[in-house]
């Protein structure tokens, strides 16, 4: 009997003690909420606006869109970038609508002044032409961009979406739907090549 009341003081010592360090020292648990090592970046550090989409390329460097320009992080400090007019080697407009790091490495800028992409071996950026019939309105806003398994590139204009080919020239358009008011919000490519676009019609358009 001495051996069992030993053992059952002991096991309520332990079950005391951790009710003390959990319930009556609560304390405790938020000084390592609060000491958790979050650092914030805004104006006073070079972030030029509010940031849309966030991206790593293979570098590591972290690039960010904005309505005021494009930002590349590394880490320490940001780089700026913006439109500059006469500029081919400047990004085609300040408002950034995407980014996408393609396989190769390429830093895709979807903008609402047309697409471009950061060529690292050229350390510049290449805008790409498209036609001067891609829509009514809105003509050169680009929504969003993609690539498939195929290393192709998609955009997404406000009523279609476009593929580029050879030499990143337009090689095909689709218009997915003859809906008043349609425009394209974003596009998916999955596993199997099947396409998924969002619109602003509460409706996901599948096309494969």
């Amino acid at each position: 009997m001495p051996i069992v009341i030993d053992s059952w003081i002991k096991q309520a010592c332990l079950y005391f003690c951790f009710f003390f360090v959990f319930c009556l020292s609560p304390e405790l648990i938020l000084a390592q909420e609060v000491l958790t090592p979050f650092e914030r970046f805004g104006e006073s550090s070079g972030l030029p606006a509010p940031v849309f989409k966030i991206v790593q390329d293979h570098y590591g460097f972290i690039w960010l869109a904005s309505a005021d320009g494009l930002a590349r992080f590394d880490g320490k400090s940001f780089r700026i970038y913006t439109s500059k007019l006469g500029d081919s080697t400047s990004i085609p407009n300040n408002i950034i609508n995407d980014i996408l790091v393609a396989v190769d490495n390429r830093i895709w800028i979807a903008t609402n002044g047309g697409i471009c992409y950061y060529d690292y071996q050229m350390a510049q950026f290449v805008n790409v032409p498209l036609p001067s019939n891609l829509e009514k309105s809105d003509l050169y806003r680009v929504h969003c961009i993609r690539q498939d398994a195929f290393g192709r590139i998609w955009i997404a204009t406000k009523t279609s979406i476009h593929r580029l080919g050879d030499s990143f020239k337009l090689e095909a358009s689709f218009h997915p739907s003859d809906v008043d008011g349609l425009v394209i919000k974003s596009i998916f490519i999955d596993e199997h090549e099947n396409l998924f676009i969002g619109t602003n019609q509460s409706e996901i358009i599948q096309w494969n």
